[in-house]
């Protein structure tokens, strides 16, 4: 596949509307997200995050590594794994330093996903400052419900209004095998900025180490 160039000018980068699409029928994707990181207190690194979404066109399940190269420095990749025909996954990456996006390249292969016995919603979105870190954020609050036979953690794939993805985890409790069939857990996450999310998709996700 070639690598086709991007112009980063613009607030939404999608395969559909702001650049061609890539070469291949089995998927479109968006790159929704670039902005600097903020650093840790202290830290001399910075860093780029780019972040975006993949859509699944062919017929079957398949696993996707979005690799992005910026203008200056090493290509980095995202992936979105286990993405069934007709479903959008989220992905994400970070890029070192503070560049732009000259190129990304998107390959597939294709896989065999299991179900996923889950159910997700969102419960509260609430807007908080953090004086001394990132300044604001949206704190997003959910419930997951273990809708299965089988005992095991799941994560949720959400993208807030200024294009931004993250990717919280549904357990039992840190450290514990995960969620029991039947069972309802909750989950937060953060989003920067003023912002609301929704939920993309929720996946199977393994047992934390």
């Amino acid at each position: 596949m070639k690598w086709k160039p991007l112009a980063v000018g613009v607030a939404c980068l999608s395969a559909s509307a702001c650049v061609p699409p890539p070469a291949g029928p089995s998927h479109n994707f968006v790159v929704s997200y670039v902005a600097p990181v903020t650093p840790s207190f202290g830290s001399p690194n910075r860093f780029t995050a780019v972040q975006g979404t993949i859509t699944n066109t062919g017929p079957t399940a398949a696993d996707y590594t979005v690799e992005v190269s910026p203008s200056s420095g090493e290509t980095q990749s995202g992936l979105a794994v286990d993405v069934l025909a007709g479903q959008t996954a989220t992905w994400q990456t970070l890029l070192a330093g503070l560049v732009t996006v000259s190129e990304v390249q998107v390959t597939s292969t294709a896989t065999v996903a299991a179900p996923v016995h889950a159910v997700a919603a969102i419960t509260s979105q609430k807007r908080v400052l953090y004086a001394d870190g990132p300044g604001w954020l949206t704190v997003v609050m959910g419930t997951l419900t273990n809708t299965g036979t089988t005992t095991r953690d799941f994560a949720i794939e959400l993208q807030a209004t200024n294009g931004q993805v993250t990717t919280p985890r549904a357990e039992r409790s840190p450290g514990a095998a995960g969620v029991l069939p039947g069972h309802t857990v909750t989950w937060v996450a953060p989003v920067g900025g003023n912002a609301t999310a929704r939920i993309i998709r929720v996946t199977n996700s393994s047992p934390p180490p």
